[in-house]
């Protein structure tokens, strides 16, 4: 599977992250409105939360260098939204 096509459920405790204005490409906004549409997600992602005690889950949309918030839990304030993306470089 190719890794622009990859989604993971993540949970993490601080990141940084890159709120620019750029708008996402096409293929991300198809993932981004695809992940929307199936209504378990949030369910699934506060139940995450609630069992890990963590206050930050969500399902993103990994390519080789970044990737993209498809769904957010982010009760910890991160400013973390739905489209938010993150370099890779700067997890690793």
């Amino acid at each position: 599977m190719a890794a622009e096509k990859m989604f993971s459920v993540a949970e993490f405790s601080i990141i940084p992250l890159n709120n620019s204005t750029k708008r996402m490409n096409a293929a991300i906004e198809q993932d981004v409105a695809a992940i929307s549409r199936i209504e378990a997600v949030q369910m699934i992602l506060k139940t995450i939360s609630r069992s890990t005690k963590m206050r930050v889950s969500l399902v993103s949309r990994m390519t080789d260098d970044s990737w993209t918030a498809c769904a957010v839990i982010d009760d910890a304030n991160f400013g973390l939204q739905t489209g938010s993306e993150l370099d890779l470089a700067s997890t690793y």
